[in-house]
């Protein structure tokens, strides 16, 4: 046991304090088609090599996850991979910023295709994660397509949308990944309590989904200019999360969802036991 907390607490040092800035030096590395710094990967002056730079960011935090994982469970491996990538997160552009270096025009599009690329590459590593990771009890799961798991996902996707769209309110990077972190954290609880024993790698899933999805639905809410609608803040809530707060939010929040629902499994069990303890 005291083994296990050293291991933790070093993974979450080296995660936070080592990986995660040299993973946000690389993101900073990107470049807005005007030279401004703070961009995302499809809206840099080269979307090859702002995909390129994220791309190796993802695979960095998936270094601290494996690591992790196998020192100390599935759980730690895609909480320490999330607060690694956390630092991208915040290196990456915001939709105002975003917005100006392409004319002001909608960015939705381009953000929608992204957070689906991104979110792919990020769900393949967690899922890596995961595999290495066994034996966590609340990563014990069913089928990954079976009935539960698909169930499960669309319960994380609702639910977490949901939650997303009511926390953030603007562009703050602090906000928007609290919002994609909540959004994993009761997406996950949900997902669990509608669709019991869903594969945690199936859940991973959300992350694509959502990060595509939030995008596109802002983009359909804007009435008229975009350049109005986003300075007189009526762009949807779920439209300031950009695709790494999604990517790094879920990657933190999730694993807490699913411990909250082992726990709340296990309690209602336990009252289950006494009751017919009791009885007899």
């Amino acid at each position: 046991m005291v083994r296990k907390t050293i291991f933790r607490w070093l993974c979450l040092g080296l995660s936070a304090l080592v990986i995660g800035p040299l993973i946000g030096a690389v993101m900073s590395m990107t470049r807005g088609v005007d030279g401004s710094a703070g961009t995302t990967a499809l809206v840099s002056s080269s979307p090859v090599m702002g995909f390129t730079l994220v791309l190796l960011g993802i695979g960095m935090a998936g270094v601290a996850g494996i690591m992790a994982a196998a020192l100390v469970g599935a759980r730690d491996g895609l909480f320490c991979m999330g607060l690694a990538l956390a630092w991208g997160a915040w290196a990456c552009g915001r939709l105002v910023g975003v917005s100006r270096a392409i004319g002001m025009e909608s960015p939705f599009g381009r953000l929608a295709v992204e957070g689906l690329i991104l979110g792919i590459a990020t769900a393949l590593v967690g899922a890596l994660v995961v595999a290495i990771g066994r034996g966590d009890v609340e990563d014990e799961s069913g089928p990954a397509l079976g009935r539960q798991s698909l169930l499960g996902v669309g319960a994380f996707v609702v639910v977490g949308g949901i939650v997303g769209w009511i926390i953030a309110r603007e562009g703050l990077v602090g906000q928007t990944f609290a919002a994609a972190a909540s959004a994993g954290l009761v997406g996950g609880l949900a997902a669990r309590l509608v669709g019991h024993g869903c594969s945690s790698r199936t859940l991973l899933a959300g992350i694509p989904l959502l990060a595509f999805i939030g995008p596109m639905i802002a983009g359909m809410r804007v009435r008229g200019s975009f350049g109005d609608a986003l300075y007189q803040n009526e762009i949807a809530g779920i439209g300031w999360i950009m695709p790494l707060d999604w990517a790094s939010g879920i990657l933190v929040g999730l694993p807490l969802g699913l411990t909250w629902a082992a726990s709340m499994v296990e309690h209602q069990h336990g009252e289950g036991e006494g009751t017919r303890v009791g009885a007899a």
